[in-house]
């Protein structure tokens, strides 16, 4: 199906699928969204991933009945290319932050960072920064750490995949890291510091990219907006279909009969051996109907209808 919005510039469009935006510096991760929802005169989008607006890189947004699935890109590994400036602590955690400690430079090797990156790999526990957006008694922390406040933040576990060091220079270290949700990477780069006797923030952050989005190009909302005004594009070159956040997990195809009841929300019968879990519901002529999710005793149960049942009537 084309979506076009060619020759149109108040009415509102139903797109729906997934644009994978390259947020660009300072933004918040709303104001973007907000602009790409202007831009292409979209009804209905949200973005998944929040990055901090010293952050750049890829920005799911969801449009439509995207929005839907918005929790599994959530739960996605991210990868991160980070530069870090070794020698200083900060109250943020960035470079936007005051100077909390300084250290002097001292002699560390290539092989010693390396050892030291290596460490991090695998399960851990990792304390959320107080510059967080995570709640305390229905507070954000970063507004309890602009009034001077600090509470204690439960420990959460995370999973460093992989960890590469791409250079090293007094002050500046840089790395790349895959890793699990909710890492926060400022505080893998206190931690590091730590590790190697100094103090560190993070410099700049780039989010290169989110599973299953590994592959994907991303766009400057700049480019999207000049390429759409000007007519050259229609909104297919850009938007990726609902499904391809759906790749690592398995599919199932339904008969006419058991999709009409998924699509009504009722649980039906599955002849399957293979897995339980969640699945992509398909129907046999490879129409996305939404998630559901499958039991041991073969009863699949709808999750995310993303299809209305009027179709089928």
């Amino acid at each position: 199906m084309k979506q076009s919005i060619k020759n149109s510039f108040k009415k509102s469009y139903e797109i729906n699928g997934i644009l994978l935006v390259n947020k660009p510096l300072y933004d918040t991760s709303n104001k973007t969204l907000q602009k790409i929802k202007k831009i292409f005169k979209a009804k209905k989008a949200g973005h998944t991933g929040s990055l901090d607006p010293l952050a750049t890189g890829m920005l799911p947004v969801c449009f439509g009945k995207a929005t839907k699935i918005c929790s599994y890109l959530l739960d996605s590994d991210k990868t991160y290319e980070v530069v870090a400036k070794l020698g200083e602590s900060t109250d943020t955690g960035d470079r936007e932050g005051k100077i909390l400690n300084k250290s002097n430079c001292s002699s560390f090797s290539l092989e010693f960072i390396n050892s030291v990156l290596k460490e991090t790999i695998g399960e851990s526990e990792q304390i959320p920064p107080m510059y967080s957006a995570l709640k305390y008694n229905g507070e954000r922390l970063y507004n309890l750490a602009r009034r001077g406040k600090i509470v204690d933040r439960p420990p959460r576990k995370i999973k460093i995949k992989s960890i590469k060091l791409n250079y090293f220079y007094w002050p500046k270290l840089s790395f790349t890291v895959t890793c699990s949700k909710g890492t926060y990477i400022r505080t893998l780069v206190e931690d590091i510091a730590k590790y190697i006797g100094t103090y560190g923030h993070v410099w700049s952050l780039h989010r290169s990219s989110l599973e299953p989005f590994n592959k994907n190009k991303m766009f400057d909302p700049d480019f999207l907006e000049k390429s759409l005004l000007s007519n050259q594009y229609v909104i297919d070159n850009f938007i990726l279909d609902i499904d391809q956040a759906l790749k690592n997990i398995p599919s199932l195809y339904l008969s006419d009969d058991k999709a009409k009841k998924f699509l009504h929300g009722q649980s039906v019968y599955i002849k399957s051996n293979f897995f339980s879990g969640d699945s992509r519901i398909y129907t046999k002529d490879n129409s996305l109907l939404g998630i559901g999710a499958l039991t041991k005793d073969c009863i699949l149960k709808p999750k995310k209808v993303l299809q209305e049942f009027s179709i089928w009537s």
